[in-house]
């Protein structure tokens, strides 16, 4: 579980101080440094779209990285990962480059390493699914039904950071 430090003495970041506030959980993390810097635009400043940006993470939460992760144990289907990937596409707005509008959000790194896990499972099959079934998710998702996210996924994948991660990940495989 990812945690941050906040506050109280300089300390080395491996020993953090009892006085500094811990917290914890991605989305929170997010949410936490959008509010700490909020001018970076990670979380806009509208109302209504700061709500899509929280709803973006909540859908992608419930619809794509239960479903995925369940998918990856072997105890779900692909079809069901299909299904989330549509509830998600369908928020996805047809300008713009991001889950909300023509800025990177806090719902775009919400979702990114699910992109990234979705790319390595789809290009190499590897989960605890029955084999080729990673593929055949795959084959699906270049249909013409996914194209709104499939064009999403390569805009987020392209991000410098990401790149960075997706390629520690290969090194490093994730204990699926």
């Amino acid at each position: 579980v990812p945690t941050v430090t906040y506050g109280g003495p300089s300390v080395d970041p491996e020993d953090p101080s009892p006085l500094s506030a811990k917290i914890t959980e991605s989305n929170v993390i997010l949410e936490f440094l959008a509010d700490l810097y909020p001018d970076s635009g990670l979380l806009p400043k509208d109302l209504v779209s700061r709500a899509k940006v929280r709803f973006f993470i909540d859908a992608s939460t419930k619809h794509v990285e239960s479903p995925l992760h369940d998918f990856l144990r072997g105890d779900g289907s692909y079809e069901n990962v299909l299904k989330g990937i549509e509830f998600v596409q369908g928020l996805l707005e047809e300008s713009g480059d991001f889950a909300v509008g023509d800025h990177y959000t806090i719902a775009d790194a919400c979702i990114s390493p699910l992109l990234t896990r979705l790319k390595i499972i789809t290009e190499t099959d590897l989960g605890r699914f029955h084999v080729g079934l990673g593929f055949k998710l795959g084959e699906e998702l270049k249909g013409p039904k996914f194209s709104k996210f499939t064009k999403y996924v390569d805009q987020i994948l392209e991000r410098p950071s990401l790149k960075r991660i997706d390629d520690e990940v290969r090194i490093f495989p994730l204990p699926w």
